[in-house]
């Protein structure tokens, strides 16, 4: 799977809709994404973080 901010410019019963739905739809699956909310980096097994420096202009 591949999500890029799923939950972006959502209200928060939908954002928890959705979040429930990607951790049903997760489970042994290979899933990369990018996101802020701190309820769905909670959901992975291991985590990339990017700062400023880190990404080349």
């Amino acid at each position: 799977m591949l999500l890029d901010e799923p939950t972006a410019n959502l209200d928060t019963g939908t954002a928890a809709d959705v979040t429930a739905a990607i951790r049903r739809l997760a489970r042994g699956r290979t899933m990369i994404m990018a996101a802020h909310r701190p309820e769905l980096i909670a959901l992975a097994d291991r985590q990339i973080r990017l700062s400023p420096a880190a990404v080349p202009a």
